[in-house]
């Protein structure tokens, strides 16, 4: 019933939802996830300087393991800049993250010309932490791969996360539960 709830509220199907026990937990869940399953596609991923350390240690993580990091520039408003996106994005990138609303300074990032510009790059998972603008801002999920929630955020309860994912095209993280359809 509760993920039907959350589904319903963020106008997707319950079928893409998964419950973890924080934000964090499911932005690692998006990003190493989705990057195992890529990896046989390309090793670059490309991150904003401003995002939260849940998604920053991730990437971090994942260019210890020798994943190509590339840093998106933002300008003065903490808005990405849209031409570095263009230059940074090659046929080896399989992975973009983004926040949807920064927790510091509140400024939106522009998703929709983000999708726009992945259009020509279909292989890229494009991963958006939603934590800050759930609910506060509008935004299409169809559009995006995955797309991290925590409960607390909206006024439920703390130690509650959700993931969302378009398709189920991410790789476990955790082995030998059967929670949340083996996912975690």
């Amino acid at each position: 019933a509760a993920r039907k709830q959350v589904a319903d509220i963020l106008k997707v199907k319950k079928e893409t939802i998964y419950f973890t026990s924080c934000a964090t937990e499911s932005n690692n869940i998006a990003i190493i996830g989705s990057v195992e399953h890529k990896k046989d596609f390309g090793n670059r991923i490309i991150v904003s300087k401003i995002e939260h350390p849940s998604v920053l240690e991730t990437y971090r993580e994942l260019e210890r393991r020798g994943f190509i990091l590339d840093y998106l520039n933002v300008d003065s408003n903490g808005l990405i800049d849209l031409n570095h996106l263009k230059s940074l994005l090659t046929k080896e990138t399989i992975l973009l993250s983004v926040m949807h609303v920064n927790n510091v300074y509140g400024g939106v990032q522009p998703i929709k010309e983000i999708v726009e510009l992945l259009k020509e790059y279909l292989k890229v998972h494009f991963h958006v932490d939603g934590v800050q603008g759930v609910l506060k801002k509008e935004i299409n999920l169809s559009d995006i791969d995955s797309y991290s929630i925590s409960a607390h955020k909206f006024h439920g309860p703390k130690g509650v996360g959700f993931l969302y994912t378009k398709d189920l095209d991410f790789e476990n993280l955790l082995h030998g539960g059967d929670q949340e359809d083996k996912k975690r």
